[in-house]
């Protein structure tokens, strides 16, 4: 077994032995992609890693479908405002729909939250917005930002033009996106690599 440990104190048990079997490099089959691309929001990281060790075998078809895919953190100011609004809304389902959103936002809300709490908002909002910055401290766990996450990776291992134009796509977006600054360090660091590379 082997243990790994991520940034964010998350800590994982491995099968060695499922991990290290390699798979057959064959050319992927018509509908596979959308299958890996499903299967990089896994929670179960072990889905996560073999979709993105077959994406890994096929750089150029994987930059292809990550271009597609992804696209730049964003969100608007009069967008995050409105949602903050809604978290007193006189009805339930709009709280509801206004707070799953921020939590989708994330760190881009998590200025205009610290900025609500500090307005004296009313006692809906205040505890809605408090269980929404505590929860920027939990290990991620949203699918859709685990899949960017390990597709900003393939992008870092894929090495092509097309990818490296993707990352500098994404670390166009919003300042306060992590998957903003993942980009800009994935890109820091392929450069540094060139550099190094050049210099022996």
């Amino acid at each position: 077994m082997l243990v790994s440990a991520a940034h964010d104190g998350t800590m994982l048990v491995w099968n060695v032995a499922t991990l290290i079997a390699i798979p057959e490099n064959r050319e992927p089959f018509v509908g596979e992609f959308k299958t890996l691309w499903k299967d990089l929001a896994s929670p179960e990281a072990g889905i996560a890693w073999k979709a993105m060790r077959r994406l890994a075998d096929h750089p150029q078809q994987t930059s292809a479908l990550l271009r597609s895919k992804l696209k730049a953190a964003s969100a608007s100011k009069e967008e995050i405002t409105r949602l903050l609004a809604d978290l007193a809304d006189n009805q339930f389902h709009i709280r509801e729909k206004a707070r799953k959103k921020l939590a989708q936002l994330a760190e881009l809300a998590e200025p205009a939250l610290r900025a609500l709490l500090e307005a004296k908002p009313s006692l809906e909002q205040r505890a809605r917005a408090e269980k929404l910055l505590t929860r920027l401290r939990d290990p991620i766990t949203d699918g859709d930002k685990l899949r960017a996450l390990r597709a900003l990776e393939l992008l870092e291992l894929a090495r092509t033009s097309e990818a490296v134009d993707v990352l500098r796509t994404m670390a166009g977006g919003a300042e306060d996106a992590y998957v903003t600054s993942e980009a800009r360090a994935a890109l820091r660091r392929m450069r540094l690599a060139t550099k190094t590379t050049k210099n022996r």
